[in-house]
């Protein structure tokens, strides 16, 4: 989104990682999403998102302790995690698929 500066790439860690406010910030906008929009599908693009969620998910942060990369997720059989719970949102369950570029 923009948050790339000086840099002709627009792939990588987000420069927004390095910033603990502005990612709690986005780990509640995150929940007030959940509770306007709910999903029953929860697809996030790449690993960086992923472990973000298990902020905001005990139930996510302990199927996925351990887990470094999408190999790791496919051993574990965690390509599509069935009853995600997110911690604001007690009794709601999601489905979570972490996406991978076909190229990485």
């Amino acid at each position: 989104m923009g948050v790339r500066v000086k840099s002709k790439w627009n792939t990588g860690s987000s420069p927004a990682l390095a910033h603990p406010a502005f990612m709690e910030a986005c780990s509640a906008f995150f929940i007030e999403q959940l509770k306007a929009q709910q999903p029953k599908v929860i697809l996030c693009l790449g690993m960086i998102p992923f472990k973000l969620l298990s902020l905001v998910s005990t139930s996510l942060l302990f199927k996925s302790i351990g887990v470094e990369g999408f190999r790791d997720l496919e051993v574990r059989e965690l390509l599509v995690i069935d009853d995600v719970m997110f911690d604001a949102l007690p009794g709601k369950r999601f489905i979570v698929g972490p996406l991978c570029h076909p190229e990485l």
